[in-house]
């Protein structure tokens, strides 16, 4: 019997070192990118560096007679090379489009860290403040973004802000797979969205698929009942990687960008 509790907490030990070790490649799909990669893409675009080093990256599109500016955090996978093709859609309503990298990802030169992040999500928005009213930025965020938009969205005024797949909390989404483990004390990184979210007095749309199986849509269904201004927009049948596949999804975005 000792020897079966000792093999027990010896497991619980080793899974809890291989979260801790391991929760930058889960939570971070990253790919980099040479200084010198030419994004393909026919748009337009201006490479940006952001803060006082410069080590924050982003690309800023812009469109002929704009209306504003969305601000988008992609989701956890790639780069930018990937989410500018996969963002390409947007681009068909009036606003320019300043695409950010994360630390650790693409040709970004910041050192990864919640702080990082945090300080990359302010920094793009004081650049797009140099040319738009804050009523003229849109937050966007998939997946992963949507807790980086959450925490912008906590912290500066915008006129909207739009959820693609967003987890109610990272905490609460974790508690999915890691319900045994001590989370608080091995995941490094937090985005308690519906705390961040309750600070903006910014209209929200969240958009989700019924049939996500990375970020279940009751997580989003929850996260919309504790928000006042949210609205809810329910995919029948959309997973996490395919809700531009619906036309749903592009009447839902006809209403949030051309109203």
């Amino acid at each position: 019997m000792k020897t079966v509790l000792l093999l027990v907490i010896g497991i619980y030990v080793l899974l809890c070192v291989l979260v801790f070790f391991t929760q930058e490649y889960f939570l971070f799909q990253s790919s980099r990118l040479e200084q010198d990669h030419v994004y393909q893409t026919s748009r337009p675009h201006e490479e940006i560096w952001l803060g006082e080093e410069g080590r924050h990256h982003a690309v800023h599109i812009q469109q002929p007679a704009s209306q504003g500016v969305i601000i988008y955090f992609h989701g956890n996978r790639g780069s930018l090379q990937r989410w500018i093709k996969l963002t390409d859609g947007l681009l068909r309503y009036p606003y320019d489009l300043l695409l950010v990298e994360y630390p650790g990802y693409g040709k970004s030169q910041a050192p990864r860290s919640q702080h990082s992040i945090e300080e990359l999500a302010l920094l793009s928005y004081d650049y797009a403040r140099q040319n738009y009213a804050a009523e003229q930025v849109i937050i966007y965020g998939r997946s992963l973004g949507t807790g980086v938009a959450s925490y912008l969205a906590a912290h500066r005024p915008a006129k909207r802000v739009v959820l693609e797949t967003p987890f109610y909390s990272l905490d609460d989404l974790l508690r999915r797979y890691l319900f045994l483990l001590p989370r608080n004390l091995l995941i490094r990184y937090h985005f308690p969205n519906d705390q961040w979210l309750k600070r903006t007095d910014a209209d929200i749309d969240i958009l989700h698929g019924t049939r996500d199986q990375i970020i279940p849509v009751g997580m989003a269904s929850k996260l919309s009942a504790t928000l006042e201004q949210a609205k809810m927009t329910v995919i029948d049948g959309g997973r996490h990687h395919n809700l531009s596949d619906y036309q749903q999804y592009w009447d839902t975005l006809d209403t949030i960008f051309l109203k």
